[in-house]
């Protein structure tokens, strides 16, 4: 069942995350980096709780404007995903929301910070490096890049 109350606070800790807004969903950087870039699309329909319940205006805008746009956000961040895994859980938190996962078959560097994926061809939930979060300064230059990354490909 959804509660409201966690949804507001989650979205106020996730403000400074936000990279881009759409009409339905906006889009931000997951703190869980152990995959260079992985973000979420979170739905801003509150009502909205699983992808069996939205909108056809809400799916068109995912599939048509966000996920492309997303797709080549990574290139023009010169992060070239070898693949995007997508995961709708929705487990922890009781909202329609879906994680893109960019998975690399070669080790990336970002600010210095480099970022391997150990489980390349395999769950992207699965190993230590699960649990890999960036420092502020390093989370910050990540949100910069990814949202302008994001707004040259929007206006492209």
């Amino acid at each position: 069942v959804m509660d409201t109350r966690k949804i507001e606070e989650f979205e106020r800790i996730i403000e400074s995350q936000m990279i881009g807004e759409f009409a339905h969903w906006n889009v931000y950087v997951d703190i869980k980096q152990y995959y260079l870039g992985r973000v979420f699309v979170w739905a801003k329909r509150r009502e909205a709780e699983d992808f069996g319940e939205i909108s056809m205006e809400e799916r068109e805008e995912l599939f048509v404007s966000i996920l492309p746009a997303l797709k080549s956000m990574y290139k023009k961040a010169g992060f070239n995903p070898d693949l995007l895994n997508y995961a709708a859980l929705g487990n922890q938190m009781h909202h329609c929301h879906l994680h893109v996962v960019p998975r690399y078959e070669s080790q990336r560097t970002f600010e210095g910070e480099t970022f391997v994926d150990e489980h390349t061809g395999k769950n992207y939930s699965q190993g230590s490096a699960a649990h890999k979060t960036l420092n502020e300064t390093l989370m910050k230059q990540l949100v910069a890049h990814l949202k302008l990354s994001l707004g040259q490909v929007r206006t492209q």
